[in-house]
């Protein structure tokens, strides 16, 4: 993580870049959806940047090859961050969340489409036993 991520988000700066990768892997994973489902590179590149999702000129010329291939290397390149991002500071990213003592917490990655970092709480509770008369 960079020192300028840091600054721009002070109160809890890895858990802004892992939101950050995972809506960025979803937007390019739904432009491989859109590809599969007919949608013309034209016409999904215009979708894109007129959202203002990606800025103008950072997908390729309106062409199926070249859109399907920068999606699943971007989808692919933000799946590697995510691993790297939870290998090296899994520790850190749950301490900013800020968790009660006395949980078992877990922070994982799906590699799927598209990535994900996942966080399970484990949360025992006291099982009330009543005596039926």
């Amino acid at each position: 993580m960079t020192t300028e991520y840091a600054r721009l988000h002070s109160h809890r700066p890895l858990w802004q870049l892992v939101e950050d990768i995972q809506r960025q892997a979803m937007l390019y994973s739904n432009i491989i959806e859109l590809l599969k489902s007919g949608k013309s590179a034209e016409e999904i590149r215009s979708t894109i940047e007129g959202l203002g999702l990606v800025p103008t000129g950072k997908l390729p010329n309106p062409n199926v090859p070249a859109l399907l291939n920068k999606a699943f290397n971007k989808v692919a390149q933000y799946r590697r961050a995510l691993v790297e991002i939870i290998k090296g500071y899994g520790g850190a990213l749950l301490n900013e969340l800020s968790f009660e003592v006395g949980r078992t917490i877990s922070v994982g990655v799906s590699i799927g489409f598209p990535p994900a970092v996942t966080i399970a709480v484990e949360h025992t509770a006291t099982v009330k036993t009543t005596t039926a008369y």
